[in-house]
């Protein structure tokens, strides 16, 4: 069992208190979306160290309401989806 939390929005200030309150894992959740290029993600995730911890899940990632609905443009969803998945992958995430 692990403890860890989510803030959102996951601003330094709201990472310096879980810090501060000893929490080691992280749940990055943003409502805005998560960063789904790997350069991006491992900037967060740096962010995130700065602060003793470490990004352990992601949840809320990128919009999936096209693939849902079947709808036009849920390929770019799809490539966009798996571009996430595997920057989370190389990260350890």
């Amino acid at each position: 069992m692990k403890l860890a939390a989510v803030v959102n929005p996951p601003t330094d200030t709201h990472l310096r208190l879980l810090a501060q309150l000893g929490v080691p894992d992280l749940v990055y959740y943003n409502m805005h979306g998560m960063p789904t290029e790997l350069a991006a993600l491992r900037a967060e995730q740096k962010r995130v160290e700065q602060q003793g911890m470490r990004i352990a899940v992601v949840e809320g990632g990128p919009p999936i309401d096209l693939i849902v609905l079947g709808k036009r443009g849920r390929d770019a969803q799809i490539e966009t989806y798996k571009r996430a998945l595997d920057a989370m992958g190389r990260l350890g995430i």
